[in-house]
């Protein structure tokens, strides 16, 4: 099938649907990759696909942090803590270099979020709560780690 727009319309008995499609060049904008990458994510079988895929993500558009702040989100239930905060870190990694930018710009916005809104202080890992700045189970006084 050539690349382009299509529009398909399935008719059984008295039914009758439409769905718009794409088929791909592979040529395809950053965004357009961005998004079909993260649809894709989405779907996702295991934690390693939606690992490899989100990360893909993040290459196509470096200055995006939404795909480490949702890897840090999934890794506290598939992933272990070490890489929810290691995927929390990347996150606000990019949101710093992202106000240096604007502020180096002139364009620094006063409402822009800091970097730490991305992910909660607070952050609950297989049943034990886990502070983000000092990681240890509330409930022990231990270590999570």
């Amino acid at each position: 099938m050539a690349p382009g727009h299509y529009e398909v319309e399935v008719t059984l008995g008295s039914s009758r649907s439409t769905d718009l499609f794409r088929v791909s060049a592979g040529d395809e904008t950053p965004e357009i990759c961005w998004l079909y990458l993260r649809t894709k994510a989405r779907a996702a079988r295991s934690w390693e696909e939606y690992q490899s895929l989100q990360l893909a993500r993040a290459a196509v558009i470096p200055e995006n942090a939404g795909p480490f702040a949702e890897l840090g989100h999934r890794a506290t239930r598939d992933g272990t803590l070490a890489q929810a905060m290691d995927y929390f870190g990347r996150a606000i990694a990019v949101h710093q270099r992202n106000r240096r930018a604007l502020a180096r710009d002139g364009k620094f916005l006063a409402s822009m979020p800091a970097a730490e809104s991305l992910s909660a202080p607070v952050l609950r890992f297989r049943g034990a709560w886990c502070s983000v700045a000092h990681v240890y189970n509330t409930a022990t006084g231990s270590p999570c780690w």
